[in-house]
């Protein structure tokens, strides 16, 4: 990397550092009546982060450090792989699928969120949180493979000095056959949620986000009925009276709402192409436009403004 290229990435991760929501992301997947998954997946963040898609062959040599900077988990990918890299480190992926149609996304999650710890003498298993994209798709083709596997490393979070911080992710893996699951550490433990809504956004954990649906048992494409008033009666106001409620805010429980609805109701589609149609429909629900979120620094000046930098499309079938 050339200098000046070092000096434009720490001045981006010194800025990163003072935005603590940095990122507000949004992945689901979509399946076609024929079968066929589209899963996509938006980009959000405070600052460019100056992502680079790469194509990373099978049969590559990897390892993660260890605590302390000693040697960690070493493999050999056994599957070659998509990935869309940032923040200048091509080994952190931030999303990708491989050539067995395994996806994989990370995302922000919530500041409080505590990783797991390498217990002494299992330095050789640790695998560094910036590397679990890595991992996950070079060596799996499945989820219930990256469940089992995930039972003997030793994950934990990578202290990135630039960022003053370890960075607060969570993990979403979608495979070719329909597997969905979240991969969040809460207390110090991994933990593996099955995800049959096929949808993740960012804090607090996932299993809440599918508790809050319950306040929302009543979105309907239907218009509302009419309604006497005080011998008044009242027709409901057009077509999409039955969504009244929906929520229309960017925040993270909103999103999840929001996708979580209108996949819900929207007209399956045939196919692949069909499903990519849909898709692009659904995700743009969510961008957010440069300027609606922003943090202001000290003297009040806009430090950050969060923004949709980027959204991919993975057909898991097709492997697209």
């Amino acid at each position: 990397m050339k200098t000046s290229s070092c000096a434009i990435l720490l001045v981006v991760l010194l800025v990163a550092a003072s935005v603590l929501d940095a990122s507000a992301c949004t992945v689901f997947k979509l399946t076609a009546k024929d079968g066929a998954i589209v899963s996509p997946r938006t980009m959000e963040f405070g600052v460019d982060v100056h992502s680079r898609v790469l194509a990373v062959p099978r049969g590559k040599a990897f390892s993660s450090p260890a605590p302390g900077g000693g040697a960690g988990l070493s493999w050999e990918g056994r599957y070659g792989f998509i990935g869309v890299s940032g923040l200048g480190d091509d080994n952190a992926i931030f999303d990708g699928m491989n050539e067995q149609g395994l996806a994989f996304s990370a995302l922000w999650y919530d500041a409080s969120m505590q990783w797991p710890t390498v217990p002494p003498g299992e330095e050789g298993r640790a695998l560094a949180h910036a590397l679990i994209g890595t991992w996950i798709l070079s060596s799996f083709a499945t989820v219930d493979e990256v469940k089992a596997a995930l039972k003997e490393v030793r994950l934990y979070g990578m202290y990135l000095d630039a960022m003053k911080q370890v960075p607060p992710v969570h993990f979403a893996v979608y495979d070719a056959k329909g597997g969905s699951i979240v991969i969040e550490c809460d207390g110090g433990e991994i933990r593996v949620h099955d995800n049959p809504a096929g949808i993740m956004t960012n804090a607090p954990e996932f299993p809440w986000h599918l508790t809050n649906l319950r306040n929302y048992l009543r979105m309907s494409p239907h218009m509302a009925e009419p309604a006497d008033y005080f011998g008044a009666t009242l027709n409901p106001m057009g077509h999409g009276s039955g969504m009244i409620g929906l929520p229309g805010d960017i925040t993270p429980a909103s999103r999840f709402v929001k996708v979580s609805v209108l996949l819900r109701y929207v007209e399956p589609p045939a196919d692949a192409p069909g499903a990519l149609n849909l898709a692009r429909h659904v995700i743009n629900n969510v961008d957010i436009p440069k300027g609606i979120a922003v943090d202001l620094d000290k003297d009040g000046n806009v430090a950050a403004s969060e923004w949709t930098q980027w959204t991919t499309f993975r057909d898991l079938g097709n492997r697209v």
